[in-house]
């Protein structure tokens, strides 16, 4: 059962009491650094995404097993499951309830005709519940911008939540606010004088996001 397949990921996503000590102090940092809940939420989700590299050396136990969080921040890398446990723990150190996720980024909703195995998965991200919300994080994307209210939401349209409750597939509700605005004005002083042309593109979700990593 899907239950089955829950309890195993939850057992791997145990945090140590190094892990936990060395969030507490990133929390307690996050927070001197930023005044308010939503901006120490959003702050954390930045670290992760931005300031741990991602990248993977997944051999032997760590193909399923994530590292640490101690050990992640400590050597600034990490796969997808090494980031959503991270950013996992440092949000509930937050106050914000949160746990990862498996996802499966090709299968997506077609997940729903499959028995339960912990091997229909290839990427983990991260679920929060915040204030009665849902939202779903992707740890791996940089340069992402918004708030924990705004952010871009992964299209990834089913996860299995890491937690020893779940017995379902969760559905993700993906809302596509990306666009593209551009405004021209041509300002002409008479008839025969050159003509100015003003260009302003404004970039909003997912399309934001596209453009902030292509400028970087």
């Amino acid at each position: 059962t899907w239950h089955d397949v829950a309890l195993w990921a939850d057992d791997l996503f145990r945090a140590d009491d190094a892990s936990r000590a060395a969030v507490r102090a990133l929390a307690a940092k996050i927070r001197r650094e930023h005044p308010t809940r939503d901006t120490q939420l959003a702050a954390a989700i930045r670290f992760v995404q931005d300031d741990i590299r991602y990248l993977g050396i997944e051999m032997g136990r760590n193909s399923h097993e994530p590292h640490q969080p101690a050990a992640t921040l400590a050597q600034r890398y990490g796969d997808c499951k090494d980031k959503a446990f991270l950013l996992s723990l440092l949000l509930r150190e937050l106050g914000a309830e949160a746990y990862p996720a498996l996802v499966n980024t090709k299968l997506r909703r077609r997940l729903d005709v499959f028995l339960p195995s912990p091997f229909l998965f290839d990427h983990v991200i991260t679920q929060v519940v915040d204030r009665g919300k849902t939202y779903w994080i992707d740890a791996t994307i940089s340069d992402q911008g918004g708030t924990l209210a705004t952010i871009e939401t992964p299209n990834d349209e089913r996860a299995l939540v890491v937690r020893a409750d779940t017995t379902a597939l969760a559905k993700i509700d993906v809302r596509d606010r990306g666009s593209v605005r551009i405004a021209r004005s041509y300002t002409a002083r008479d008839f025969t004088s050159p003509v100015l042309l003003d260009v302003v593109a404004r970039y909003s979700g997912h399309s934001a996001d596209d453009m902030r990593a292509k400028l970087a």
